[in-house]
């Protein structure tokens, strides 16, 4: 079992596979393989050792030539960016066997757990427009949760765009929050059972700011799939102080939160893409 490169990171095996087109954020522990004996203990323990930022761990890891930040846990060492046309619509069964590559184990080292698929189902979309106005000059993170019914766990689509001078930014999404029946098997699109639970939330905190600027809204469906070329707005408004929202325990973007999916495993599985326009001309036919 070794390190996983930033190179196996931004795969588009893994993109896919473990991270389901989310944007992934860099890790703040370094993995010190000088130490690494065999299958790697708790991250807590040694040789993990963990900073209080990414840029900590980026820069200890630039002067010991025995460490490699990130590598471990479905955590690389830099940023690996969300997929704007690829969503996981549809996973298989858990398997029942017990495969030392399988992801819960492989990456997040638990020996009992659920088991999660080996085949997903991904397909390609043309996306919904969002453009939005917040503060100027901003990482603006958009992220939405989805639920995988056959294994009822659930997952975050999280993506980034950065405001300009203005207050301006746009992205580009894969998954709808509403809509679904409308497009379905019965009028030639895929069978989409990977759903969200809710609406897109948006936050943005400016660098020498105190306030956290936030928005919520719906993508529909039809937008996803190139149906409704209708463009979504949204507006950032000032609404928290950050650090009551760091008391409420909002996650930073390098935490790991364990969603089952099993993010980083280089290991084990199968995807499958499928082009909206085949969709489309069953549709016509």
């Amino acid at each position: 079992w070794g390190i996983h490169t930033q190179r196996a990171y931004e795969s588009m095996r893994v993109r896919l596979y473990q991270f389901h087109g989310s944007a992934r954020g860099p890790a703040s522990f370094v993995s010190r393989f000088d130490r690494l004996q065999g299958f790697p203990g708790n991250p807590e323990d040694e040789p993990i050792r963990r900073f209080n930022s990414s840029e900590e761990a980026r820069e200890f890891a630039q002067g010991n030539p025995n460490a490699v930040h990130g590598g471990l846990f479905g955590q690389p060492g830099e940023r690996v960016p969300a997929l704007h046309h690829f969503r996981l619509v549809h996973a298989s069964e858990p398997a029942d066997s017990s495969r030392i590559d399988e992801s819960p184990l492989f990456e997040n080292l638990r020996s009992e757990g659920p088991k999660i698929p080996y085949v997903k189902t991904f397909e390609r979309v043309e996306g919904a427009r969002i453009e939005g106005t917040g503060p100027a000059d901003t990482e603006v993170q958009a992220t939405v949760e989805l639920r995988i019914p056959t294994t009822n766990q659930t997952f975050s689509y999280t993506q980034y765009a950065r405001t300009d001078a203005q207050g301006n930014f746009e992205m580009v999404v894969p998954y709808s929050t509403t809509g679904y029946d409308e497009y379905g098997p019965e009028a030639g699109y895929a069978n989409t059972t990977v759903r969200a639970t809710g609406e897109y939330g948006f936050t943005a905190v400016p660098e020498n700011g105190s306030n956290i600027y936030v928005a919520r809204t719906h993508v529909t469906e039809g937008q996803v799939v190139g149906e409704n070329d209708t463009l979504t707005q949204v507006t950032l408004e000032g609404q928290l102080d950050t650090n009551q929202t760091q008391d409420n325990g909002t996650a930073p973007d390098d935490e790991m939160v364990d969603d089952g999916s099993g993010e980083g495993s280089t290991d084990g599985g199968n995807g499958t893409a499928t082009e909206t326009r085949q969709h489309r001309g069953a549709r016509a036919r």
